[in-house]
């Protein structure tokens, strides 16, 4: 099928506004020049709706160290678009599943809010729709006890709040649209049984989320997982897998089904014969520790594991966990982990800035590191690092230097390094937001 597109482009404001948002938060739009319209410059003739999303590097969300403030800048030429103040300082920020929506959790004030990015795009009859606009504070709120761990799948953003024993509250999971979001819908929502430091992922039409033993007071930990499915605006329990994954901290999915990591190895969860199974893959032998940290794609058939600070490759179908070297003899500490967009590199940003990647095509053989951020980092404060967040238009990841208070954008393919933000605020968290595959016309695949 050949996809089409319309795009509509609308300008931004031509002065300096001040809008309200929820919570007694505030907006600055900075002034910005109409934005170009490059959707006619390209074949239209795609084997993917993505392909035909106007170009542009995006956009990336900051939120502000110990601060009730994030900020949005435009990737193209480096402005400040707008800043947003918040109750709270966010206690981590994510992209929504289709990368519209930048989602701040305030964990301890129980506060969830958004961002709208402003770069739009929806999917009519048979063809996608692109708009290019002014940001804005979404009138989106999803508030709940202790929200923690976000996930995306397929269309929707999950989000776990693992309740408050203090107060008699149970663990939630809140499940979002974009539409959602966009129009503070009310979502879906499964209240648990009882408060458990716990994860969920949305897996084709199913919800799987962790369980825990209400009467083992001696962890927070949940022990089990349970697939629902949504049915007359309620979600419905069809199953608890029996496995038990003790200590259960971590979780991912891959193109066949779902994984956990335990204290024994990694539960995955997949369909076989028309039903989901759960099986466990044991900890190698001599294993120390434990996997509590799992990376996957979506079309992915392999996941990586973390476990203090070193890496696991699993793989599912052949039940098998190997350990990955990703430093060689050096001393390295990881302080950040994930995929590249395409699913062609791993990577690990390590303590002093160095960015890491292993080519996945290759055997997942580390390459040359980038020396991403030159600052000397060893005076930070302990709850202070560079992040990164990986653009989903392009080869291009970004990654914040909280002593210069600046953003480098480092080239996956050359290895070239260019700072393109000059920020105002020290940089804690951030979340890229935009158009899948907009800015990839000179990548060779």
């Amino acid at each position: 099928m050949q996809w089409q597109h319309g795009l509509s482009t609308a300008l931004c404001l031509s002065a300096l506004l001040v809008l309200s948002g929820c919570g007694g938060s505030s907006t600055e739009i900075v002034e910005r020049d109409p934005v170009e319209d490059h959707s006619d410059d390209h074949d239209d003739d795609h084997g993917s709706a993505h392909g035909d999303a106007p170009e542009t590097k995006g956009r990336l969300l900051v939120a502000a160290y110990d601060e009730a403030e994030v900020v949005l800048y435009d990737l193209d030429d480096g402005d400040e678009l707008a800043h947003y103040e918040l109750n709270n300082p966010a206690s981590a920020v994510y992209a929504s599943a289709n990368h519209r929506f930048g989602v701040m959790l305030q964990r301890d004030a129980g506060e969830v809010n958004a961002v709208d990015s402003g770069l739009i795009h929806e999917y009519h009859d048979d063809h996608w729709d692109y708009t290019i606009t002014s940001p804005s504070f979404a009138d989106f709120s999803a508030p709940g006890p202790r929200p923690t761990h976000f996930t995306t799948g397929g269309e929707r953003s999950v989000i776990f709040y693992d309740g408050n024993a203090d107060q008699g509250e149970a663990a939630e999971v809140g499940v979002f649209s974009e539409a959602d979001m966009a129009d503070n819908g009310s979502g879906r929502w499964l209240t648990l049984d009882t408060h458990q430091h716990g994860a969920a992922q949305q897996f084709g039409e199913y919800l799987f989320a962790t369980v825990r033993d209400a009467n083992d007071d001696s962890t927070t930990l949940p022990n089990q997982v349970a697939r629902y499915h949504w049915h007359d605006d309620e979600y419905e329990l069809e199953q608890t897998f029996q496995t038990l994954c003790p200590g259960l901290h971590g979780s991912a999915q891959w193109h066949h089904g779902v994984a956990f990591g335990c204290t024994d190895g990694v539960l995955v969860i997949h369909e076989e014969n028309g039903e989901f199974v759960g099986e466990k893959i044991a900890n190698p032998e001599g294993f120390e520790g434990r996997i509590g940290s799992l990376y996957g794609m979506s079309e992915g058939e392999m996941l990586v594991g973390v476990a203090s600070g070193e890496l696991y490759l699993i793989d599912p179908e052949a039940d098998s966990i190997e350990p990955l070297d990703w430093h060689g003899e050096s001393e390295r500490t990881a302080i950040g982990y994930g995929f590249d967009a395409e699913g062609e590199h791993f990577l690990v940003l390590d303590s002093t800035g160095d960015l890491i990647r292993l080519e996945i095509a290759d055997g997942w053989a580390v390459l040359e590191p980038i020396e991403a951020v030159t600052s000397d980092l060893s005076g930070l404060a302990e709850d202070l690092r560079p992040v990164m967040s990986v653009s989903h238009a392009s080869h291009l990841v970004y990654i914040t230097d909280p002593v210069a208070n600046t953003v480098v954008e480092v080239d996956l393919e050359s290895g070239a390094v260019e700072t393109v933000l000059n920020l105002d605020v020290t940089p804690a968290k951030v979340a890229w937001l935009g158009f899948e595959g907009a800015f990839e016309h000179d990548h060779e695949h």
